[in-house]
């Protein structure tokens, strides 16, 4: 999918906040310093702190430290991973114009990325690229338990299935609760 596409795709959004997530951005450092785990922290403090000296001084502590060239290119591919992506190495809570109140952290995509996985691969299923959109809205809305005010956003007048308590279908009502009209 295109860079395009998914910036068309999230347009309604007021902002978008890119942040690299925190179990890469461990990973990456546990794997660059597991000789010298009391680097850890420093490195750590100065990512959260943004402070690119303190950083940089942690990895050349690091590699002066090194005792085998093994050791030295996993500090280095950890820097070269952090510093590429550095703007993405803070919190979006600290940078997002439109934070809500109590936001929590970003997560980890792998971690919901089964619910879409489970219901969209390995059931003989194919998707057109209208109707993977539409399921993973309707996922997303399900977790974020944002789905009726989309629905009723996107279809107000369309008529839909209530469900009753014993799961049994019930009469058609449009989704602002009334019934349709028989003509």
């Amino acid at each position: 999918m295109s860079t395009e596409r998914v910036a068309e795709i999230f347009s309604e959004a007021a902002s978008i906040t890119h942040q690299l997530d925190r179990f890469h951005v461990k990973r990456s450092i546990r794997r660059g310093l597991s000789r010298q785990p009391k680097l850890i922290p420093l490195l750590e403090e100065a990512i959260t702190q943004q402070n690119q000296d303190r950083f940089k001084a942690a990895i050349d502590t690091a590699l002066g430290n090194a005792e085998t060239e093994g050791e030295e290119k996993r500090i280095e591919d950890m820097r070269k991973y952090l510093e590429g992506h550095w703007d993405l190495l803070r919190d979006w809570r600290e940078v997002s114009p439109n934070k809500p109140e109590n936001a929590r952290g970003m997560g980890c995509m792998e971690s919901n990325q089964r619910r879409l996985a489970y219901r969209m691969k390995r059931r003989g299923m194919y998707w057109s690229e209208a109707g993977a959109e539409a399921v993973a809205k309707v996922q997303q809305g399900i977790a974020n338990r944002t789905l009726k005010e989309a629905v009723l956003t996107v279809w107000p007048n369309r008529p839909v299935t209530k469900a009753t308590a014993s799961g049994k279908k019930s009469k058609q009502t449009r989704c602002d609760g009334h019934s349709p009209r028989k003509d």
